[in-house]
C-alpha cells in the first residue's frame, strides 16, 4: 500500500450524508433509518448538547466518501457518523422521529455558534479509508491502533494523586 496524501477540505453539512452501510448497525435504505436507530442507540442527544456547549472536537476530522462531481459532489460519512448525525438534527430538528424532535429542537434554540461547514478528509473509495478506519475502531492492533488510558493514565491526566 502506498502512503496516502489525503488533505483537509471544509465541506458544507448540507452536502453529507450518513453511511448507510456504517457498521454500528445493520445495512440501511433511508437516511431516516439511520437517524432513528443513532437516536435510539447511539446517544446522539448526549453528543449534540456537547456541541452546542463546546462545538466539534478539533482534533478529530471526519472522513468522507466523496460520491458525484462538480456541482453534484456529494459524501457519506466513513468517520463520524454520529456526530454527523447529531449536525444534521440540530440544523433541522424535522429530520427524526416526533417522539425524540423536541430535544433536538431545543438545543437547536440554545445552537448560537452553527457549524455550517466541517473539515474533513474525503476518499474517492471505501476501501483507500478502511485501514485509517480499522486504526481508529480496531483496538490496539499491536500498538498501531487507538488505545484507551488505564485508570492510574486518567487519573495522571486528571492531575489526581494517589
Amino acid at each position: 500500500m502506498s502512503n496516502v496524501t489525503n488533505t483537509s477540505e471544509f465541506i458544507p453539512v448540507s452536502k453529507i450524508f450518513l453511511d448507510l452501510e456504517n457498521p454500528r448497525h445493520e445495512p440501511y435504505t433511508k437516511q431516516a433509518q439511520a437517524i432513528s436507530y443513532l437516536c435510539e442507540k447511539e446517544q446522539i442527544g448526549a453528543i449534540a448538547r456537547d456541541i452546542v456547549d463546546l462545538g466539534l472536537n478539533p482534533t478529530q476530522k471526519f472522513a468522507l466518501l466523496s460520491e458525484g462531481k462538480g456541482d453534484d459532489e456529494t459524501y457519506i460519512v466513513l468517520e463520524g457518523n454520529r456526530r454527523m448525525c447529531a449536525l444534521k438534527l440540530l440544523h433541522d430538528p424535522e429530520l427524526v422521529q416526533k417522539s425524540k424532535r423536541s430535544v433536538f429542537e431545543k438545543l437547536s434554540a440554545d445552537w448560537k455558534a452553527q457549524i455550517k461547514l466541517v473539515e474533513a478528509v474525503v476518499f474517492t473509495d471505501r476501501a483507500e479509508a478502511k485501514i485509517w478506519l480499522e486504526r481508529i475502531h480496531g483496538g490496539a492492533q499491536g500498538g498501531v491502533g487507538q488505545r484507551n488510558w488505564d485508570s492510574d493514565q486518567k487519573s495522571r491526566f486528571n492531575g489526581d494523586s494517589k
